[in-house]
C-alpha cells in the first residue's frame, strides 16, 4: 500500500498546485515564472511538469509538491502534507505517522477543539441565551451560526482551559494557540470571556485563531469590544483574510473580492449572495494579503470607511494594491455606517452600492478636487501634493500617465513639470526599495560545474570529447564527482550518431535518491533554454565551461601550495622550496593552457 506522501504525489499534478500562487507561461517543454520567493524583472523561476519539480535559478530554491507548499505558505511539513492531502481526498489515518506531528500541527489541533467547544456552547447552554438573543437581533439565523461556527465563551475564568487540559492538551501548547494568558502570579486562565466567538480560518479552512465579541450587558469603557488572537505560530494577521476558504472560488467566478473591515460584515455580505466577500485582519491591507488574493483576481472592490480621518493606514494597503497592478474600486454605502448595517436596512442598497462602485482614481480625484480653485496656487499644490504620490504606486506605466494627463488638465498645471515631479518621486521609491530586493549570493564556480555537468547528462554523446581530461578532482561537490564517475562509466563509448540515450535511462543507474533528485534539477537547468541551443554553441559553452573549471582547480592548487611554499622560506627548508617550487612551474604551465 503506498504511504499518503505516495498517493498525493500521484493524485495532485505540480503545475496546477503552482498555478494557485504563480502565473506560469510555457518555456519549452516547461513552464515558466517570475520567483515568487525574491524580487525580480525576468523570470527565472521553472516547472518542470515531466520531472514535477521545481527551480528558482536566481535565488536557488527548488524541491518538489510539498517543498513548494513549505516556502510559499511559510508551513513545515506536516502542515504542508495536511493541505496537500485535503486538496488530493487522501485520508490521513494516523498522526503517529510519516511525521504528522508537529508544533503547528498542535496547536491546529487545540483551535479545533477550541471552536468545536465554544459552537457546542453557543447551540446549547443556558448561560448562551444572551448571545443567542443579540444574534437574532442582527439576523444571524441558525445556519449561519452553523456555517460561521460561530460560538460562545462563559463569563469565567477556566472553561476552556480545564476542557482542553482534559482532553490531553499541554499548558504550553494551549498558551501558543493564544487561549490562554499567563497572569503575573504565574496561573492560567482564558483569553475569551463572556464573548461570542467568531474562529478565523485559513485559507484551508482550518482555524487558526478567534475573534471575541463582547456581549452587550458587559460592554464597559475600559473594556475592548472585540479581541483577537494574538500573533502565533499559526496565526499571522498580515496573511489571512477573514472568510476567505469559502470565498476563494466565487472570488475566481466573478472574478473580483469585495474588501470589508469586519468578521460580521463577511458573514451579512456573503449571505446575501456576494460570496465573494472577505474582510481585512487588521488596519490595512499588506502586500502579502494582496498576493494571495491575486491568485485568484486582480479585481477588488473595497466597501472600507475610507473618510480622511485615521485612514493611513488604509491609504498605505490601496498604495501597495495599486503598484501590484491590482484594478480597485469603492463601494459607495448609502445607508449604515458598515456593510452589516447597510445590509440589514436592505440589502439591495449593498448589492447597488457593490454594482456601481466607482474606480479608486476617479474617487481620489473626485474627493482631492472637492471645492477645488484653478486660479489658487495653494489649491493647485494641494491636489498634487494629494494624487501624484498615489499617481505613482500605479504600476501600469498606461494607466499612471492617463491619470498624470487627467492632473494636469484638472489641476490647470503643465504636464512636463507634473511628469518631472513624477520622476523624482519614482527616484526617490527606487531608492527605497533597493533595500528590499533580493539580492541572492551565489557561488559562480559551483554554477559553472552543475551546468557543465547538466550539459553532459542531456547530451551525453559529448563525453567523449572530455573523457580523458576529466578528472574528478576538477569538483568541489560530492555529489557532482559521483554523477561524473557515473557519466564516464556509462558514455565513455557513446558515438556522436547515437542519440537515443536519455537521462532516465541514465537515471536509473544511481541508486541514491538524493543524486538522481539533484540530476532532475541539472537537467532542468539547461532544459529551461534548449529552444536557443544548437550543436555548435553547445560544444562552444562545454569547450569554456571545462576550461574555466580546470583554471579555478589548478588556481587553488597553487594558492594552497603558494602559501606552503612561503613558509618552507620563512622555515629556510631548501628541500622543500624546490619540491613546491617545481609545482609551481607545473601548475602555471598548465593554466597557460587554459586561456
Amino acid at each position: 500500500m503506498d504511504s499518503p506522501i505516495d498517493e498525493i504525489k500521484s493524485k495532485l499534478d505540480l503545475v496546477e498546485i503552482i498555478s494557485e500562487y504563480v502565473k506560469l507561461a510555457p518555456a519549452g517543454t516547461n513552464m515558466k515564472a517570475l520567483c515568487p520567493f525574491h524580487k525580480e524583472k525576468m523570470p527565472s523561476f521553472f516547472v518542470s511538469p515531466e520531472k514535477q519539480i521545481w527551480k528558482c535559478f536566481g535565488c536557488g530554491k527548488g524541491g518538489g509538491i510539498f517543498d513548494f507548499i513549505m516556502e510559499i505558505e511559510g508551513v513545515d511539513f506536516p502542515q504542508a502534507l495536511r493541505i496537500l492531502a485535503k486538496k488530493a481526498g487522501v485520508e490521513l489515518r494516523s498522526t503517529g505517522d510519516y511525521h504528522l506531528t508537529s508544533k503547528r500541527t498542535k496547536l491546529l489541533d487545540i483551535c479545533r477543539e477550541a471552536a468545536n467547544f465554544y459552537h457546542w456552547f453557543l447551540l446549547n447552554a443556558a448561560q448562551a441565551k444572551e448571545a443567542r438573543d443579540y444574534l437574532e437581533k442582527r439576523k444571524i439565523s441558525q445556519s449561519m451560526i452553523k456555517e460561521w461556527q460561530i460560538g460562545f465563551a462563559l463569563n469565567e475564568w477556566r472553561v476552556l482551559y480545564q476542557n482542553l487540559t482534559k482532553k490531553g492538551y499541554k499548558t504550553e501548547d494551549i498558551f501558543e494557540a493564544g487561549l490562554i494568558i499567563k497572569s503575573n502570579e504565574g496561573d492560567y486562565y482564558d483569553r475569551f470571556r463572556g464573548r461570542i466567538i467568531l474562529p478565523i480560518n485559513d485559507l484551508f479552512g482550518n482555524v487558526v485563531g478567534f475573534s471575541g465579541r463582547i456581549l452587550p450587558s458587559l460592554e464597559k469603557e475600559d473594556v475592548p469590544k472585540y479581541i483577537n488572537t494574538p500573533e502565533t505560530l499559526i496565526y499571522n494577521k498580515s496573511r489571512i483574510l477573514y472568510g476567505l476558504d469559502k470565498a476563494k472560488l466565487e472570488i475566481k467566478k466573478r472574478n473580483y473580492t469585495i474588501i470589508v473591515e469586519g468578521n460580521f460584515d463577511v458573514i451579512s455580505a456573503q449571505s446575501v449572495g456576494t460570496k465573494n466577500t472577505v474582510a481585512i485582519s487588521g488596519s490595512a491591507l499588506t502586500l502579502a494579503q494582496i498576493k494571495i488574493l491575486k491568485r485568484y483576481s486582480s479585481n477588488l472592490i473595497l466597501a472600507l470607511d475610507l473618510d480622511p480621518s485615521g485612514q493611513a493606514a488604509t491609504k498605505k494597503g490601496i498604495d501597495v494594491a495599486l503598484s501590484q497592478e491590482m484594478n480597485i474600486k469603492v463601494a459607495r454605502l448609502s445607508e449604515g455606517k458598515d456593510p452589516d448595517e447597510c445590509i440589514r436596512k436592505d440589502k439591495n442598497l449593498w448589492l447597488k452600492a457593490i454594482k456601481e462602485a466607482q474606480p479608486i482614481m476617479e474617487y481620489y480625484f473626485t474627493s482631492a478636487f472637492k471645492d477645488f480653485s484653478s486660479s489658487s496656487v495653494s489649491d493647485q499644490k494641494k491636489v498634487v501634493k494629494e494624487l501624484l504620490p498615489i499617481i505613482s504606486k500605479i504600476g501600469n506605466l498606461i494607466e499612471q500617465d492617463f491619470w498624470l494627463k487627467k492632473l494636469a488638465d484638472q489641476a490647470k498645471i503643465s504636464y512636463d513639470v507634473l511628469r518631472e515631479s513624477l520622476k523624482r518621486i519614482a527616484k526617490k521609491e527606487k531608492e527605497e526599495e533597493k533595500e528590499d530586493l533580493v539580492s541572492p549570493k551565489i557561488d559562480q564556480e559551483s554554477l559553472i560545474q552543475e551546468r557543465f555537468i547538466g550539459l553532459l547528462i542531456v547530451f551525453p554523446e559529448q563525453v567523449s570529447s572530455f573523457y580523458d581530461e576529466l578528472d574528478e578532482e576538477f569538483f568541489t561537490n560530492e555529489k557532482l564527482k559521483k554523477i561524473l564517475a557515473e557519466l564516464k562509466k556509462n558514455y565513455s563509448t557513446i558515438s556522436l550518431e547515437d542519440k537515443k540515450i536519455t537521462y532516465k535511462e541514465f537515471k536509473e543507474k544511481i541508486t541514491d535518491e538524493k543524486i538522481r533528485e539533484y540530476i532532475d534539477f541539472l537537467t532542468l537547468a539547461i532544459e529551461k533554454e534548449l529552444v536557443s541551443l544548437d550543436k555548435k554553441i553547445i560544444d562552444k559553452e562545454l569547450e569554456f565551461l571545462f576550461k574555466k573549471i580546470k583554471k579555478n582547480s589548478i588556481l587553488k592548487k597553487l594558492k594552497t601550495i603558494s602559501e606552503g611554499l612561503k613558509i618552507a622560506e620563512t622555515e629556510k627548508n631548501k628541500e622543500k622550496i624546490k619540491e613546491l617550487s617545481e609545482k609551481v612551474n607545473e601548475l602555471t604551465q598548465k593554466l597557460s593552457k587554459c586561456g
